[in-house]
């Protein structure tokens, strides 16, 4: 099995993966992310406000793991830059959600 899958949309190049990456400053290209071990695409909880990707890149990195009403206190999809965090923690009383990548529609069910 992959670490994380990547899906192409006409605007963004998006990694699918379980968890976030902790204590990454910059990354540039794909081939750095496939040299991280496997553990932290299933494990990590990062600061979600650091940046790690650089902008000309179009990258976001999605993710589940850590509930956003962990991140934020709010059971809706959470988005930076960076990361699109799509557990909105329904084991913990929050919604379940989805997001549509190639149109950025989000759904909920409480």
């Amino acid at each position: 099995a992959s670490k994380f899958e990547i899906v192409d949309t006409a605007s963004t190049k998006y990694i699918l993966a379980h968890a976030g990456i902790e204590n990454i400053i910059s990354i540039t290209s794909i081939s750095e992310l496939n040299e991280l071990p496997v553990e932290s695409f299933i494990f990590e909880r990062p600061d979600y406000s650091k940046k790690i990707f650089k902008k000309e890149f179009n990258l976001k990195l999605v993710v589940r793991h850590t509930p956003t009403l962990l991140i934020n206190n709010k059971s809706k999809i959470y988005k930076t830059d960076d990361y699109l965090v799509i557990d909105c923690g329904a084991v913990f009383g929050g919604c379940l959600s989805a997001f549509c990548l190639d149109s950025g529609e989000k759904f909920y069910v409480d």
